[in-house]
């Protein structure tokens, strides 16, 4: 979600899987698809290997389609 006032703006990003809650990051920037992608590829990994300790490493990433995540400019 986008909160504007005054302004300025900020965007936060989070991710969850069953009781697991990967990080919120708060981003301040211009948040396009090069950021979404950036975003994504610093904060999800740590949080994929960290909680998933089983054997069973299926998992699948599912974002909300907003537009940002079918952005064009995304590389």
């Amino acid at each position: 979600p986008k909160m504007q006032g005054g302004g300025g703006s900020i965007s936060v990003w989070g991710c969850m899987v069953g009781g697991a809650r990967g990080p919120l990051v708060i981003y301040s920037g211009k948040f396009d698809g090069p950021a979404y992608v950036k975003i994504i590829e610093e904060a999800l990994p740590s949080f994929i290997e960290n909680p998933f300790e089983s054997s069973n490493k299926n998992w699948m990433f599912l974002h909300d389609n907003a537009p940002l995540h079918r952005s064009l400019n995304i590389p």
